[in-house]
């Protein structure tokens, strides 16, 4: 209980820092005077002093214009005579690169050039590394005993036969350097059937809080911090007896002599409506059998008090980081995982979910950074040629929606090619993150 009042307080205390600081910027701009727009009178300015009290001022006709920012560049462009080799209008290259990309999620951000195909995966330079990884993935299924080779007659009347295909990713270090062709196979799962091959989808993961608390607590007590990953974390669960999938064979990875015959799925894969979900229980009832509890307020921070050694974990989907009052009782909860799953012990923290941790024991402290994922963003937007600025944005403009009618054809085809929702997207992931 002492464990979990602590993480409720340091959550609270970085509430309250931020509604300080929100605070103390609301009173700065409550300083300045506000101007207002006047809709009844479009030729009057009202403004508001400090105290609340309304003054309406004439606006003098035709007011200069404002240079914003953008001309600013363009003007620049110009006098350093390299405008042929850049695009005159910075705003409309911009958003035409936007344009280019599409929809993009902040957690698997990637590079376009990995492949999305068998068939381009063999015709890339790296063709070798990830046809190992493609056979590893399929030797892995066999292994675990993932599926059982059926015959089409023994399948029941109205079940549905789906497909799989591979996804190939590339995986970095904090330096944003590849280090491994990880190859999935990914059940195609989007054309499961709610109450008829599952019924529950819902899994917690861990927030990002959760994360920066642990370490957090680990540099300031000098604990050890250990960042585990479980290999195909999905695969463990059990599927329900009501809840079995049939899946073709790969196509010319058919197993000889059985080229007829389908897979059975009889545990979890990825892409599965429900595989999230077994994992998830399948892990809990680990946790609870080696002596673990959550927090009633995080689900997915686990702590055990063994012999007055505690332990802590966070867990986000298969990445696991645990903290301890000593290298021994890490060392012990690591080795209780490896009789339960496959796992890669990567030592003390360094890269993990998107961010890069760099621990400092001798002055206990951490700070985090996701530089290579940044650098990512920018390529994946097509924004590698922006310039950098110190104000990206005019101070002083203000938006308005459009009416309708004002938007060409051609306009609303560029607008709709702008991925807004993935770039906001992007941006909050990252500043929630760091």
């Amino acid at each position: 209980m002492a464990l979990e009042r602590a993480v409720q307080e340091s959550k609270a205390s970085a509430e309250r820092r931020a509604a300080d600081k929100e605070e103390r910027r609301r009173h700065m701009r409550g300083m300045r005077i506000e101007e207002v727009e006047e809709e009844e009178n479009p030729a009057m300015k009202e403004t508001r002093a400090t105290d609340g009290t309304r003054i309406e001022e004439e606006i003098p006709p035709n007011p200069p214009a404002k240079t914003t920012t953008v001309d600013e560049l363009q003007e620049l462009l110009v006098k350093l005579k390299i405008h042929e080799t850049h695009p005159s209008n910075i705003a409309e290259a911009v958003l035409s690169a936007l344009g280019d990309t599409e929809g993009i999620d902040p957690c698997t951000i990637g590079l376009d050039d990995e492949p999305r195909t068998w068939k381009e995966a063999q015709a890339s330079p790296e063709a070798k590394e990830w046809t190992k990884g493609y056979l590893d993935e399929l030797k892995s299924l066999k292994e675990m005993g993932i599926y059982k080779l059926v015959p089409h007659s023994s399948i029941p009347a109205g079940a549905k036969i789906r497909k799989g295909r591979p996804v190939f990713t590339w995986k970095w270090d904090e330096n944003g350097n590849v280090i491994h062709h990880k190859v999935r196979l990914v059940f195609k799962g989007f054309e499961q059937i709610y109450s008829k091959d599952y019924t529950t989808t819902t899994s917690p993961t861990a927030r990002m809080e959760s994360w920066r608390i642990l370490l957090h607590l680990a540099a300031t007590l000098d604990w050890s911090t250990k960042q585990t990953d479980v290999k195909t974390a999905f695969l463990y669960s059990i599927l329900p007896d009501d809840e079995v999938q049939w899946m073709e064979q790969l196509e010319g990875m058919e197993e000889e002599g059985f080229e007829d015959h389908v897979w059975m799925l009889q545990q979890g894969l990825y892409g599965m409506k429900q595989a999230g979900r077994l994992w998830n229980k399948t892990m809990d009832a680990a946790m609870v059998e080696w002596g673990f509890t959550h927090l009633s307020s995080e689900s997915c921070i686990y702590y055990r008090r063994n012999k007055q050694r505690i332990v802590i974990a966070v867990v986000h989907l298969n990445n696991f980081l645990s903290i301890a009052d000593s290298e021994e009782e890490n060392v012990h909860f690591k080795s209780q995982m490896k009789t339960r799953w496959i796992t890669s012990s990567l030592g003390e923290p360094k890269f993990c979910i998107g961010i890069t941790i760099k621990c400092n024991r001798v002055d206990r402290t951490v700070s985090l950074s996701q530089t290579a994922l940044i650098d990512k963003i920018i390529t994946q937007f097509g924004q590698s040629e922006a310039h950098p600025i110190s104000t990206p944005m005019d101070p002083g403009l203000k938006l308005r929606r459009p009416a309708p009618n004002s938007i060409t054809p051609l306009e609303c085809e560029k607008l709709s090619k702008i991925p807004y929702r993935s770039l906001v997207g992007c941006l909050i992931y990252l500043a929630v993150g760091t």
